[in-house]
This record gives structure tokens, C-alpha cells and sequence, in this order.
């Protein structure tokens, strides 16, 4: 049985402008939406996230849905 995980579209995924305007760019607010640590990790200020342990992903979709980029989605 196939468990759905997170999916980053590193072609919309711009940490740059996920924050105009405020102290924030360059933050991910999806890395920092998902309530597992070590899932979906922003290594530094400006990178994209990367999954590190897709296993660990529950499929929660809190992370899609703190993306204002829509460059997350959950596998089918």
C-alpha cells in the first residue's frame, strides 16, 4: 500500500520570496509548518527544503499548505 509523502517542485520553490517584505525571506514556512523533525528540513537561510526521510512523512499536508508558492504537493 502506497503512503502519500510530500513532493517539493524545486521549478516554484523560491525561498527568496516566500516572505516580502518582512525579516523572514529566505526562511521556508513549509519546513517550518511539518511537525516532524527531519522530514522536510531547510538546511540554510535562502535553499530550497529538501525531504530528508520520506518514510517518516505522514501525509499531513500542513507544509503544502504553509507554501505560498504552491510548490509542494503530496504524492498520489
Amino acid at each position: 500500500m502506497h503512503k502519500p509523502h510530500v513532493l517539493v517542485d524545486y521549478a516554484k520553490c523560491d525561498p527568496r520570496t516566500c516572505h516580502p517584505g518582512t525579516g523572514e525571506a529566505g526562511t521556508c514556512p513549509a519546513a517550518d509548518a511539518c511537525p516532524h523533525e527531519g522530514v522536510l528540513e531547510q538546511e540554510e537561510p535562502f535553499e530550497p527544503p529538501v525531504t530528508l526521510y520520506v518514510s517518516m512523512c505522514v501525509g499531513c499536508g500542513k507544509c503544502v499548505a504553509a507554501c505560498p508558492l504552491g510548490a509542494l504537493k503530496l504524492s498520489d
